[in-house]
């Protein structure tokens, strides 16, 4: 008994470990309770159904019952921890690293990232893109290496907040890029970079970013790459756009991103709840309306971050319209993930908004 760390999963694995002997034990009793009655013509069963039932119901759960506290007493009850999978990848790529196996950190570690970004795990990416990147280097996989600066580690810190961190990584990866003539990783340098300058608010500095990217995109040689860096950088401008006012032109650009990354399910969701937004600032509020529940109900299961943004415009139509129950279910929804996501500025905003209803 002294296994049992926690009440609510303990209950469940013991209710677990009761039926498992509960099954077993009703079909043992009704198989003799069966061959003895066969002597006599099962005639006790037949003038007696509702006594039987009950006494071999009884009998199962007073049998269950001691075969569940013998095995208590003799081996306790295990609740095991739920695996933690970003964790876990953190950990096997750490020994991989301290085995050296370098090559198999970059072949393994280099895969999860993608995963680890759409999920919000945003310091196992970079703890893991600190190894790889190290890797990399060593075995001379430099795409990889530039990738992990530009993306793991320098875009991931912005994230969380450590914004010289991620200037100082995303710029050396874009002088590595350049010098490798990895000019999709270039240009997705730049664009971090722009995405960076407009969230201090310095516009100058944004526009010579966002033309460094285009001028880098121009030089892919991969069409399908090139189309997906020119559509992020169509999505960056048409949020500069949206954030200075000019929302007809905003509108227009979101809606040439949604066709080129009409078959792009991972993608595509990112411009919902900005062209939300703009239709929102437009007074467009139907329109709006149906934007935020398309974004909300496609980025389930995909970015958890653009399903936040979502609830968060569902929220503010709700409480443009007055209706405060639906509101206030969408910003728990939406702070709930913001937490887990530790986007902190976005929490406060919503705790903001929050009491300010309830006053």
């Amino acid at each position: 008994m002294s296994n049992i760390n926690a009440q609510i999963p303990a209950y469940k694995a013991a209710t677990v470990l009761f039926w498992g002997f509960a099954w077993k034990v009703f079909v043992g009793i009704s198989v003799v309770v069966t061959v003895v009655s066969s002597f006599s013509n099962f005639e006790y069963l037949k003038e007696h159904p509702l006594r039987a039932g009950i006494s071999i119901t009884a009998l199962t759960v007073f049998v269950s019952l001691l075969l569940l506290v013998r095995r208590l007493i003799s081996k306790g009850l295990e609740v095991k921890p739920p695996i933690i999978l970003s964790a876990e990848l953190v950990n096997i790529v750490n020994t991989l690293y301290v085995e050296t196996r370098y090559l198999d950190v970059v072949r393994f570690g280099s895969t999860f990232s993608r995963y680890l970004w759409l999920n919000g795990h945003n310091h196992e990416r970079i703890a893991i893109g600190k190894l790889v990147e190290d890797a990399a280097s060593k075995v001379g996989r430099t795409a990889v290496q530039v990738s992990c600066l530009i993306d793991d580690i320098g875009w991931t810190s912005e994230i969380i907040g450590d914004t010289a961190k991620a200037v100082a990584n995303i710029t050396n990866g874009i002088e590595k890029a350049v010098e490798n003539e990895l000019f999709y990783l270039a240009a997705k340098g730049e664009r971090h970079l722009s995405g960076i300058e407009k969230h201090r608010g310095n516009s100058e500095l944004f526009i010579l970013h966002l033309t460094n990217a285009k001028k880098y995109s121009g030089q892919i040689i991969d069409s399908s790459d090139r189309s997906e860096i020119e559509a992020s950088l169509l999505l960056a401008e048409a949020k500069y756009l949206f954030e200075t006012g000019d929302f007809s032109e905003a509108e227009s650009l979101s809606k040439e991103v949604i066709k080129i990354f009409e078959k792009d399910p991972d993608r595509i969701v990112k411009v919902h709840s900005l062209l939300g937004n703009i239709f929102l600032k437009q007074g467009k509020t139907q329109k709006a309306k149906d934007e935020f529940n398309r974004g909300y109900n496609n980025s389930k299961g995909i970015r958890k971050d653009e399903v936040a943004k979502n609830a968060k415009g569902l929220a503010d139509i709700a409480l443009a319209e007055n209706d405060i129950k639906n509101c206030m279910k969408y910003l728990a929804e939406a702070k709930e993930i913001y937490l887990s996501l530790h986007k902190n500025k976005e929490v406060h905003e919503i705790e903001n908004l929050v009491t300010s209803i309830q006053i």
